[in-house]
Protein backbone atom coordinates (compact mmCIF):
# COMPACT_ATOMS: atom_id res chain seq x y z
CA UNK A 1 0.00 0.00 0.00
CA UNK A 2 0.90 3.37 -1.19
CA UNK A 3 1.30 6.29 2.06
CA UNK A 4 0.91 9.24 0.64
CA UNK A 5 1.52 12.68 2.37
CA UNK A 6 -1.26 15.07 3.26
CA UNK A 7 0.79 18.09 0.93
CA UNK A 8 1.18 15.68 -1.91
CA UNK A 9 -2.34 14.54 -1.85
CA UNK A 10 -3.77 17.86 -2.36
CA UNK A 11 -1.64 18.50 -4.83
CA UNK A 12 -2.98 15.81 -7.01
CA UNK A 13 -6.06 16.87 -5.99
CA UNK A 14 -5.72 20.34 -7.04
CA UNK A 15 -3.65 19.07 -10.54
CA UNK A 16 -7.46 16.85 -11.04
CA UNK A 17 -9.48 19.68 -10.57
CA UNK A 18 -7.46 22.33 -12.42
CA UNK A 19 -7.50 19.45 -15.55
CA UNK A 20 -10.85 19.07 -15.37
CA UNK A 21 -11.49 23.03 -15.50
CA UNK A 22 -9.23 23.26 -18.17
CA UNK A 23 -10.39 20.39 -20.23
CA UNK A 24 -14.23 22.20 -19.90
CA UNK A 25 -12.86 25.45 -20.96
CA UNK A 26 -11.58 23.85 -24.15
CA UNK A 27 -14.68 22.14 -24.90
CA UNK A 28 -17.38 25.16 -23.80
CA UNK A 29 -15.03 27.51 -26.18
CA UNK A 30 -14.54 25.18 -29.09
CA UNK A 31 -18.60 24.60 -28.82
CA UNK A 32 -18.86 28.27 -28.67
CA UNK A 33 -16.06 28.94 -31.89
CA UNK A 34 -18.09 26.81 -33.88
CA UNK A 35 -21.24 27.81 -33.76
CA UNK A 36 -21.99 29.61 -36.95
CA UNK A 37 -24.92 31.95 -37.85
CA UNK A 38 -27.38 30.26 -40.44
CA UNK A 39 -26.89 32.30 -43.62
CA UNK A 40 -23.61 34.24 -43.20
CA UNK A 41 -23.52 35.91 -46.83
CA UNK A 42 -26.06 37.95 -48.76
CA UNK A 43 -26.75 37.02 -52.12
CA UNK A 44 -24.03 38.69 -54.13
CA UNK A 45 -21.72 39.24 -51.30
CA UNK A 46 -18.17 37.93 -51.00
CA UNK A 47 -17.10 39.74 -48.15
CA UNK A 48 -18.92 41.05 -45.03
CA UNK A 49 -18.10 44.44 -46.16
CA UNK A 50 -19.56 44.06 -49.20
CA UNK A 51 -22.62 42.53 -47.46
CA UNK A 52 -23.11 45.77 -44.95
CA UNK A 53 -22.58 47.84 -48.24
CA UNK A 54 -25.44 46.15 -50.11
CA UNK A 55 -27.35 46.52 -47.12
CA UNK A 56 -27.44 49.94 -47.62
CA UNK A 57 -27.69 50.27 -51.52
CA UNK A 58 -28.04 46.89 -53.54
CA UNK A 59 -25.87 48.11 -56.17
CA UNK A 60 -22.76 48.93 -54.39
CA UNK A 61 -19.49 48.67 -56.06
CA UNK A 62 -17.67 45.25 -55.52
CA UNK A 63 -14.34 43.86 -56.09
CA UNK A 64 -14.08 40.52 -56.67
CA UNK A 65 -12.54 37.62 -58.60
CA UNK A 66 -14.05 36.78 -62.06
CA UNK A 67 -16.94 34.87 -62.59
CA UNK A 68 -18.68 34.80 -65.75
CA UNK A 69 -22.43 35.12 -64.39
CA UNK A 70 -21.17 38.73 -63.02
CA UNK A 71 -21.26 40.00 -66.59
CA UNK A 72 -24.40 40.43 -66.01
CA UNK A 73 -24.11 43.17 -63.76
CA UNK A 74 -23.12 45.35 -66.74
CA UNK A 75 -27.04 45.78 -67.98
CA UNK A 76 -27.65 48.18 -64.42
CA UNK A 77 -23.60 49.55 -64.27
CA UNK A 78 -20.44 49.09 -65.27
CA UNK A 79 -18.00 46.09 -65.19
CA UNK A 80 -14.46 46.21 -65.85
CA UNK A 81 -12.12 43.18 -66.15
CA UNK A 82 -8.54 43.59 -64.19
CA UNK A 83 -5.90 41.31 -66.07
CA UNK A 84 -3.66 41.24 -62.87
CA UNK A 85 -0.33 39.14 -61.78
CA UNK A 86 0.95 37.68 -58.45
CA UNK A 87 4.45 38.61 -59.41
CA UNK A 88 3.69 42.19 -61.27
CA UNK A 89 4.75 45.36 -58.08
CA UNK A 90 1.81 47.27 -60.09
CA UNK A 91 -0.94 45.04 -60.02
CA UNK A 92 -0.48 44.26 -56.37
CA UNK A 93 -0.61 48.16 -55.61
CA UNK A 94 -3.52 48.20 -57.36
CA UNK A 95 -5.06 45.19 -56.01
CA UNK A 96 -4.36 46.63 -52.38
CA UNK A 97 -6.15 50.33 -53.31
CA UNK A 98 -9.47 48.10 -54.76
CA UNK A 99 -9.65 46.00 -51.95
CA UNK A 100 -9.63 49.12 -49.32
CA UNK A 101 -11.11 51.68 -51.18
CA UNK A 102 -15.19 52.16 -51.67
CA UNK A 103 -16.43 51.30 -55.25
CA UNK A 104 -18.97 53.56 -56.54
CA UNK A 105 -22.56 52.18 -56.66
CA UNK A 106 -23.04 50.17 -59.80
CA UNK A 107 -19.28 49.32 -60.33
CA UNK A 108 -17.50 46.06 -60.44
CA UNK A 109 -14.29 44.93 -60.90
CA UNK A 110 -13.47 41.38 -61.41
CA UNK A 111 -9.95 40.26 -61.01
CA UNK A 112 -8.35 37.91 -63.34
CA UNK A 113 -5.10 35.85 -62.58
CA UNK A 114 -3.39 36.78 -66.23
CA UNK A 115 -1.22 33.57 -65.90
CA UNK A 116 -4.52 31.35 -66.20
CA UNK A 117 -6.65 33.10 -68.07
CA UNK A 118 -5.41 32.71 -71.52
CA UNK A 119 -8.69 32.65 -73.30
CA UNK A 120 -9.96 35.51 -72.14
CA UNK A 121 -6.95 37.49 -72.45
CA UNK A 122 -6.80 35.92 -76.33
CA UNK A 123 -10.45 36.97 -76.59
CA UNK A 124 -9.42 41.10 -75.51
CA UNK A 125 -6.37 41.02 -77.28
CA UNK A 126 -4.81 41.54 -73.54
CA UNK A 127 -0.65 41.30 -74.47
CA UNK A 128 0.51 42.34 -70.93
CA UNK A 129 -0.81 42.40 -67.22
CA UNK A 130 -1.97 45.37 -65.63
CA UNK A 131 -4.32 45.63 -68.18
CA UNK A 132 -8.10 46.84 -67.35
CA UNK A 133 -11.28 45.94 -69.84
CA UNK A 134 -14.61 47.64 -69.66
CA UNK A 135 -17.10 45.18 -70.87
CA UNK A 136 -21.24 44.93 -71.88
CA UNK A 137 -23.68 42.36 -70.04
CA UNK A 138 -22.61 40.01 -72.93
CA UNK A 139 -18.83 40.43 -72.25
CA UNK A 140 -18.50 42.19 -75.64
CA UNK A 141 -15.45 44.82 -74.97
CA UNK A 142 -16.48 48.65 -74.52
CA UNK A 143 -12.79 49.92 -73.82
CA UNK A 144 -9.64 48.23 -72.79
CA UNK A 145 -6.56 50.41 -70.67
CA UNK A 146 -3.69 49.69 -68.58
CA UNK A 147 -2.06 50.86 -65.41
CA UNK A 148 -4.78 52.24 -63.33
CA UNK A 149 -3.94 52.12 -59.42
CA UNK A 150 -6.35 53.37 -58.05
CA UNK A 151 -10.61 53.37 -57.83
CA UNK A 152 -10.48 56.71 -59.00
CA UNK A 153 -8.26 56.50 -62.24
CA UNK A 154 -10.62 53.52 -63.05
CA UNK A 155 -14.27 55.63 -63.04
CA UNK A 156 -12.08 58.26 -65.05
CA UNK A 157 -11.54 55.51 -68.26
CA UNK A 158 -15.12 54.47 -68.03
CA UNK A 159 -17.17 55.00 -71.04
CA UNK A 160 -20.52 56.20 -69.13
Amino acid sequence: MVVMSKNRKKLLILLAVGGVLALGGYVIFNRMTSIKPESTTIAGCDTLLACQQNTTSQTAGVYKTYEASDLSKAESGQVVLFFNAKWCPSCQAANANFQKEQLPDNLTILSLDYDKNHDLKKKYGVTHQHTFVQVDADGNQIKKWSGSNSVDQVTDQLVK
